[in-house]
């Protein structure tokens, strides 16, 4: 739905005005209200921001620091959403893997959490830029998804922010370095509660294969169930199971290669997660 520039220009007074905290608001709980919640609204949102900032030169340091060629994964990390618009005002190369570097941040840091939901403003703000979710760290191999996907803060992983990724075409089998996808790093932590279980089907969904060997010969399922076996879960060992279940109903499917829709393959998971 249209939100109209009267309103949005209402909400940035309540949230402190065309200021550089005003508008770092308005975009960071934007993200969390439902208002905005599809590409369209929130693409009203950044085109209304981004003329605000433009107008009053608001992100004029991260313009200068881009122009000036310095590298922009401080500003990305240190999650500052400001940086992200000014990227997209300015047309920065895409070839700059911003949204790894956004990612990162969030991996280390929640940011601002609201009814449980720790906002993503930064990524949301460069995929409307057109920076790409799947574009991979040049040192380490390591996406977007799996840094959401296993992170450092509580709850240990970030569902909506996996779905979001998904939803917009982030890659389930990208690998890092050591050839490990984000299902590989998820299932390789230490905690495992709902947010863990709900990124791990929501990867499953998109095709994500817990049998899917790293360089070292690894899989998901058998970083699943080496932890378990050191840091024994209730959840995860019914994840386990869950996963056996759905392996040893339909044995000649994993072992042909024949093509199932993965909600048939994985009924048990996804009744073991709310899902049917």
């Amino acid at each position: 739905m249209a939100i109209g520039s009267e309103n949005l220009a209402a909400l940035l007074e309540q949230l402190g005005g065309p200021t550089e905290s005003g508008l770092k608001y308005l975009l960071i709980t934007g993200d969390l209200m439902a208002a905005f919640d599809s590409d369209e609204d929130w693409a009203e949102l950044c085109q209304f921001a981004s003329k605000v900032d433009e107008e009053r030169g608001i992100s004029a340091r991260f313009e200068k620091q881009f122009r000036d060629g310095i590298s922009p994964i401080g500003a990305m990390q240190d999650n500052y959403v400001l940086a992200a618009l000014a990227a997209c005002r300015i047309g920065l190369e895409k070839s700059e893997p911003l949204m790894v570097y956004a990612a990162s941040n969030k991996h280390e840091f929640p940011g601002f959490v609201q009814d449980g939901l720790a906002e993503m403003s930064c990524m949301r703000v460069l995929h409307w830029g057109g920076w790409d979710v799947s574009a991979p760290h040049p040192e380490t191999g390591m996406t977007a998804l799996h840094l959401l996907a296993a992170t450092r803060h509580a709850p240990g992983s970030n569902p909506r922010a996996i779905h979001w990724l998904l939803q917009r075409g982030a890659n389930p089998s990208a690998r890092n370095e050591n050839g490990d996808t984000a299902l590989a790093y998820l299932c390789g932590i230490s905690v495992w509660g709902r947010a863990q279980l709900n990124s791990f089907v929501l990867l499953l969904l998109a095709g994500a294969d817990p049998f899917d060997a790293a360089n070292d010969g690894t899989t998901p399922l058998h970083h699943l169930k080496s932890r378990n076996e050191s840091q024994p879960i209730q959840l995860r060992t019914q994840t386990i199971e869950a996963i056996e279940t759905d392996i040893n109903r339909t044995p000649g499917v994993f072992a042909s290669g024949i093509a199932i829709r993965p909600e048939h393959r994985w009924q048990a998971t996804l009744a073991l997660a709310g899902i049917v």
